[in-house]
Parts: C-alpha cells; sequence; structure tokens
C-alpha cells in the first residue's frame, strides 16, 4: 500500500515532465517491471494543487 501511494505522485508527475518516455523509455520499463505504469493517469501534483488553490474572495479559516 505504501509503494502504491508512493508511486501514485511519482509517476504522473514524471509523465508529466515527459521522463517516461526519455532515454529510449528506460524509466517506462523499470515502472512497468514494479507494476506502477498503471498509475501514469492519474491527476499529477500540479492539478491537485489547482484543486485545492482557494480563490481570493475566500476567506481563511482561523487557526485556534
Amino acid at each position: 500500500i505504501f509503494s502504491q501511494l508512493l508511486f501514485s505522485k511519482i509517476v504522473p508527475n514524471c509523465r508529466k515532465l515527459g521522463l517516461l518516455d526519455a532515454g529510449d523509455g528506460w524509466l517506462r520499463d523499470r515502472f512497468t517491471e514494479i507494476g506502477v505504469i498503471e498509475l501514469e493517469h492519474l491527476e499529477d501534483t500540479g492539478q491537485e494543487y489547482d484543486a485545492f488553490t482557494l480563490d481570493e474572495d475566500t476567506p481563511i479559516p482561523a487557526l485556534h
């Protein structure tokens, strides 16, 4: 479970950066070997960040 969670962040970001197919697909081959390549189409962290960005009119909750 830990490795799936970890690679669910790493693999999509590598795809976004074009690293999966760089170097004749070396990284894609390694991710395929360890069984995590199916995670490549999950949301990358940039998309997650955009989803959680507050707009300027949204008040920031006070910390107690």
